[in-house]
């Protein structure tokens, strides 16, 4: 197995590297790079003869072919990232065969922004992740992919993205795909809409009583439904939502459905035939700004999994952001989200050291702790200051600060990520932590009631 080596240093010049196989264009990057590269980032080559061509001679003189890679150990334990480059939306996101398959938004040869194309990552538990290769890049420098989703049609998975054009005119078409090999490879191009508007994107497909449907963002808060009709997708309607834009879901629990956006927002909705009714008044899944684009698998069934991006600056990493715990999404009477982490993790909770104490101390730096009725308390969690007021119910790490209207807490740990929840799953915080290892200490007010798993 032979893998394309592109340096990469923050800051460096730019310059597009194209790659051609047995002499036709496979795809082109942005590189930015010194003549004294920080990193390499590994491409698998693919199979063929592996030409590189560039006006920059230097870039051209860094680029090799070799039979190895970069690699290293993850500061997560139970988070995803990958080896290198850049990480946003979850895309694709489907479960088959007893695999959990993750893509999602990646720049392969840089920590920015860019390049646009799918990462892959697969895992049996929802907790242990392993990265594959890339499976769909931007053709040219003109082009670059953006987010979409998979879905079971006729017993195979098919995959909707967005293929996107950069030049002035910025067309929008959505493109359907296939798989023959599990989801490892995706092939048989195929445009399914055409350009609507400046901005259409981010198809996410669904199933109502037998019914295919897909909801796809249109511009400002504008949205639109379609139905597949035999492989022609036909509008059904349109609607808009305050705030809502990108990553749109649309999401049945039970016998009740909620729409969802990219910042979290949420709606209860009627839906009926392809048609949208907005039933309460916005939501938020989240308390903090960190996950964003948040999707659900197809093919959990039984359960609604839902994973978001975390935005995170990853200033000591190799890559940039991660993706958040996976959790089941339910409603409660009231109409609220309750985001619990999967079952998985919860199991790896059973045997949690379950103490009264005023002190937490941990040399982990992945742990989960529940604090039952908590009292005020102070300390530090991998390298963040972390402090609780119990009259106010104000939270704060870092220079963040949220309010909990419950005195039952969950802290989830993981290197630089802390997801702080209520017991009932219904506030979520997400933050991220100076130091990716090192101690915990938490000093309580007053003796509390507490269960703490190293994971």
């Amino acid at each position: 197995m032979s893998y394309i080596a592109v340096p990469y240093s923050r800051g460096g010049r730019k310059s597009v590297l194209t790659i051609y196989v047995d002499g036709r264009l496979f795809t082109e990057f942005e590189v930015e790079y010194t003549s004294a590269p920080e990193y390499y980032a590994s491409l698998r080559a693919p199979e063929g003869g592996i030409t590189f061509s560039s006006s920059d001679k230097d870039l051209l003189s860094l680029v090799s072919v070799s039979e190895t890679r970069e690699t290293g150990p993850s500061p997560f334990s139970f988070h995803f990232a990958p080896r290198f480059g850049w990480i946003n939306d979850p895309n694709g996101l489907h479960f088959r065969d007893g695999v959990y398959h993750l893509y999602f938004q990646y720049n392969p040869v840089s920590k920015s922004w860019g390049n646009l194309c799918w990462g892959h990552a697969v895992s049996r538990d929802l907790l242990r992740w392993e990265e594959k290769d890339p499976v769909l890049f931007p053709v040219d420098r003109d082009t670059t992919i953006y987010s979409g989703s998979a879905v079971e049609e006729n017993g195979e998975i098919a995959f909707y993205y967005t293929l996107a054009t950069i030049r002035d005119d910025r067309l929008f078409t959505q493109h359907r795909r296939v798989t023959g090999d599990g989801g490892y490879t995706l092939t048989d191009d195929e445009e399914v809409i055409g350009p609507l508007c400046g901005g259409a994107r981010d198809p996410k497909e669904f199933y109502v009583d037998g019914v295919e449907y897909m909801v796809l963002y249109l511009e400002k808060n504008d949205f639109a439904i379609f139905r597949n009709d035999d492989g022609k997708w036909t509008e059904c309607s349109r609607f808009s939502a305050e705030d809502a834009w990108e990553c749109p879901d649309i999401i049945r629990l039970g016998d009740r459905f909620v729409f969802t956006s990219a910042d979290g927002f949420y709606w209860e909705i009627g839906f009926r035939d392809g048609r949208v009714t907005l039933l309460s008044e916005r939501k938020e899944m989240y308390m903090t700004k960190l996950p964003y684009a948040a999707q659900t698998f197809h093919g959990t069934e039984g359960r609604t999994v839902i994973v978001p991006w975390l935005r995170l600056k990853s200033e000591n990493q190799p890559f940039t952001g991660a993706m958040g715990l996976p959790r089941e999404m339910s409603l409660d009477g009231d109409g609220n989200i309750r985001l619990t982490p999967v079952r998985e993790f919860l199991a790896a909770t059973d045997k949690a050291v379950r103490r009264k104490t005023r002190e937490i101390r941990s040399a982990s730096a992945s742990y989960a702790l529940e604090i039952k009725d908590a009292p005020s308390f102070s300390g530090e969690i991998n390298g963040s200051p972390i402090g609780f007021d119990r009259e106010t119910g104000a939270l704060r790490v870092g220079g963040e600060e949220i309010v909990f209207s419950s005195r039952d807490l969950v802290i989830i740990v993981d290197g630089t990520i802390a997801e702080i929840s209520d017991s009932a799953y219904i506030g979520n915080g997400y933050f991220e932590l100076k130091d990716s290892g090192g101690e915990s200490r938490i000093s309580f007010a007053e003796e509390a009631d507490t269960a703490y798993t190293v994971l």
